[in-house]
């Protein structure tokens, strides 16, 4: 069987591969937390609800301290495991603990912390309203000593405003 009417047309086949985040690819989130934002906000129709999709990777038995975010997030384990502490809104916390494959929403002004075990952890975290992984604003630390910015994620920031 001939194909030779598609021969003709090779040339467009070849698909360039388009990176609107070149800024905030392998973002330092924390020392042992690197992140890659899969999504641009920016690409999304008009009127309707952006959400931030980010890839994180955790070092094994790092995590979040105490956090909250000014905006919802799902998180989906792609793998490793650990655990997150949250409180459920009335002051008392629970843990939960999640491997490859879970998938569970947070609320984000609730505090939470996450921990990732031996393995280390593969997440990612969609939220809604969208937010950069560069912006300071994204993660709110509950004790001040986990409250900084390292100058990487300053130095992105930077460049994604030029």
């Amino acid at each position: 069987m001939s194909h030779s009417h598609h021969d003709h047309s090779d040339e467009h086949l070849k698909i360039e591969p388009i990176n609107f985040l070149t800024a905030s690819d392998d973002v330092q989130v924390t020392p042992n937390v690197t992140g890659t934002e899969l999504n641009d906000p920016d690409q999304f129709a008009d009127g309707t609800n952006p959400i931030s999709i980010s890839r994180l990777t955790m070092d094994p038995n790092t995590g979040f301290e105490r956090h909250t975010h000014p905006h919802n997030h799902v998180l989906v384990i792609l793998e490793g495991g650990g655990f997150l502490i949250y409180d459920r809104g009335d002051g008392v916390d629970v843990r939960l603990d999640f491997t490859a494959g879970d998938v569970f929403n947070l609320p984000g002004t609730n505090e939470h912390a996450v921990s990732a075990g031996d393995e280390g952890i593969t997440m990612l975290s969609i939220g809604s309203p969208a937010m950069r992984l560069i912006d300071p604003e994204r993660m709110v630390f509950i004790e001040k000593e986990h409250r900084w910015m390292i100058p990487k994620i300053i130095e992105q920031i930077n460049k994604y405003k030029d």
